[in-house]
């Protein structure tokens, strides 16, 4: 009988490791999609929306999906870019909302997907329901059988 492969399990999913918090030339960043060849599309807490790769190490170890928190480091010379450090699992998450850490990524995100939006469905301030356009008729009888 051939051995069991092993099951990679995440520590930051189990919320084991120590929670680490960003250093002056890191960010924090919210993964809006896959690109593709360890590349992904982030937010950035400054509302920056720039390319993110994923270090090598990390190849078949972490999972990093859509909506992903990820500290991210700018790579030197080369704006717009960066590299994913570390990747929070859903315990360090809530631990960094608790302590106010991830407030701009937050805000940041909200405006990204604001602007997103108004791209993709023109400007639309809010939505008002007129009570004309909905004829709420009282004298029709409803048999309930």
């Amino acid at each position: 009988m051939p051995p069991k492969k092993k099951k990679i399990v995440n520590r930051a999913d189990r919320g084991g490791g120590e929670l680490v918090f960003k250093d002056d030339d890191q960010r924090y960043a919210s993964v809006i999609r896959p690109l593709g060849d360890r590349r992904f599309q982030v937010v950035v807490d400054d509302g920056r929306e720039a390319i993110a790769k994923l270090r090598g190490n990390f190849r078949r170890r972490e999972v990093v999906m859509a909506g992903t928190v990820v500290l991210v480091a700018e790579r030197f010379g080369d704006t717009g870019k960066f590299d994913v450090l570390l990747r929070y699992g859903d315990v360090h998450t809530k631990l960094l909302t608790k302590y106010g850490e991830l407030d701009d990524l937050k805000k940041a995100k909200l405006d990204w997907q604001r602007a997103e939006d108004e791209r993709l469905y023109g400007k639309t301030d809010s939505v008002n329901v007129d009570d004309d356009l909905v004829d709420f008729a009282d004298d029709v009888d409803v048999d309930l059988v």
